[in-house]
């Protein structure tokens, strides 16, 4: 599974790959590390790249906040590396 996040003033934002469930996720905490009020702690977008757009989309619309387009670009590599058999198993934090 990977995994990547992002902090805004009032949120952290997680969004990856999970290849035993094959959906990409996404998740939003408040500052107390509790699931924000009013989004779905199990949000679950379809393995591609329109999935990836939804998770972002969703995320960028519950936070009011523009992610980094680097979040985007690992996602879509991660997806395409499950695809041919690697390794997505990691960990990054992307700036805001």
């Amino acid at each position: 599974m990977s995994r990547h996040s992002t902090k805004t003033n009032k949120h952290e934002i997680v969004l990856g790959v999970d290849r035993p469930l094959n959906h990409v996720f996404a998740s939003v905490f408040n500052k107390k590390g509790d699931p924000a009020r009013g989004f779905d702690p199990f949000s679950w977008f379809s393995p591609d790249e329109d999935g990836v757009n939804q998770a972002i989309e969703t995320v960028e619309k519950f936070t009011k906040c523009k992610l980094p387009a680097s979040m985007k670009d690992a996602l879509v590599a991660d997806l395409n590396t499950m695809r041919d058999g690697g390794n997505i198993n990691h960990f990054k934090h992307h700036d805001m």
